[in-house]
């Protein structure tokens, strides 16, 4: 018999103009401006999307949101 896993609630958290994502704890998963919902805020998160930067956007017709998260995010970095 296979057993389902139990899952931890999740839930946000608001404070300041900035929306935070929690999984059943105090810790924050991942953060938002609601001012600039397309911005990374998180370190980790810039981190993490980082490889996005190498790929070919000729070779995407469609990207992903996240691709064109981070290129705007990246773009306006740049400048």
């Amino acid at each position: 018999m296979s057993r389902k896993p139990v899952l931890s609630a999740v839930t946000f958290s608001e404070t300041g103009g900035m929306r935070s994502l929690h999984f059943g704890t105090e810790w924050i998963q991942g953060s938002m401006h609601l001012s600039r919902p397309e911005a990374l805020e998180l370190e980790y998160a810039r981190q993490m999307m980082g490889w996005l930067l190498f790929l070919d956007p000729a070779a995407h017709a469609r990207p992903p949101f996240a691709v064109a998260q981070l290129r705007s995010w990246a773009w306006a970095r740049a400048r």
